[in-house]
C-alpha cells in the first residue's frame, strides 16, 4: 500500500492523502467504520472490494439490501459518502453499459443511488471506458456519453482522452444480442422470489424497466417453471439462445 501512495505522489500533491486511513480487516466492517468515524469525519468511505465484506449469498435480495441499508446509514449519520466497488457479470463485456449488469441480486443496483461502469476499452491494453448508468442528479444526456480513459501504470492513475459515442471502442465481432436477455431473465427471477407480484404485474414491471426486450405473459410463465427445475438465469438464457440459434 505504501508503494501504490509513494507512485501516486509522483503526480498529486502530498496533501491530498492527509487524513487517508486503511483497514484490512473484514470481520466486522460496519463496527470498525463506525468507531472510525466517530473519532473523525471522513468525506468518502471506499470499499475495495464490497464482495470481499459481504460474506452472505450475492444473489440473496434480503440479505444484499439489509447489508447495504447499513452502509447508508453510516452515510446518512456522518454525513460522508460510500464507495462500493464490485464486478460485473462475465456476459456485460459483449453488451453496452447498464445498470442491470451487476454480479449479484438486482437488490445491490436499487440500493445504490449513483453507479459508474468502468471497464477495458479496445485501442490499447491501458484503455477503458467510464459510463454513468444510474443517478438521480445525472442528465440524460451524461449517461449516453462515455469517457474514455487511460490508465497510467507507473502513477497509479487515470488521464482523460476523449469523449466517445455509447457503442464506440468496443468489438462489434464480439457482441451478441442475446447477452442481455441475462439481465432481464435476473430481474424476473427476483420479482418471482419476493412471492410479491402476480405474473401480469411482472410483465408490468419488466416492460418499464426493459420497454424493448420486456416478456410476454407466456414466456415468463416459461422461465418461472424452468426456474423451479433448478435452472439459474444464465442456463436458461443460454437454453433460450439455442432454442433460437
Amino acid at each position: 500500500m505504501a508503494d501504490y501512495i509513494t507512485r501516486q505522489n509522483e503526480v498529486h500533491p502530498s496533501s491530498n492523502f492527509k487524513g487517508m486511513r486503511f483497514s484490512f480487516d473484514t470481520v466486522d466492517p460496519v463496527g470498525f467504520l463506525q468507531k472510525q468515524l466517530e473519532k473523525q469525519k471522513a468525506d468518502l468511505i471506499v470499499l475495495d472490494v464490497w464482495s470481499d465484506v459481504y460474506l452472505g449469498d450475492p444473489n440473496n435480495f434480503s440479505k444484499v439490501r439489509e447489508n447495504l441499508k447499513k452502509y447508508s446509514e453510516l452515510a446518512e449519520k456522518y454525513e460522508t459518502c460510500v464507495c462500493i466497488i464490485h464486478h460485473l457479470v462475465k456476459t456485460a463485456y459483449t453488451s453496452d453499459p447498464h445498470k442491470s449488469q451487476l454480479n449479484g441480486s438486482q437488490a445491490i443496483e436499487a440500493k445504490l443511488r449513483t453507479l459508474l461502469d468502468l471497464r477495458p476499452c479496445e485501442g490499447g491494453d491501458d484503455l477503458s471506458a467510464l459510463s454513468a448508468v444510474k443517478g438521480n442528479y445525472i442528465s440524460k444526456k451524461t449517461k449516453k456519453e462515455r469517457l474514455l480513459i487511460r490508465f497510467e501504470e507507473e502513477t497509479l492513475s487515470f488521464s482523460f482522452v476523449k469523449k466517445i459515442e455509447k457503442t464506440e471502442g468496443h468489438d462489434k465481432k464480439k457482441r451478441n444480442p442475446k447477452s442481455g436477455n441475462l439481465a432481464l431473465v435476473t430481474k424476473a427471477l427476483e420479482l418471482n422470489a419476493t412471492n410479491k407480484y402476480t405474473q401480469d404485474k411482472m410483465v408490468e414491471i419488466l416492460k418499464e424497466e426493459f420497454p424493448h426486450a420486456a416478456p410476454s405473459k407466456g414466456k415468463l410463465n416459461q422461465w418461472l417453471q424452468m426456474a423451479k427445475k433448478g435452472l439459474s438465469a444464465s442456463e436458461i438464457v443460454s437454453i433460450l439462445s439455442g432454442q433460437s440459434a
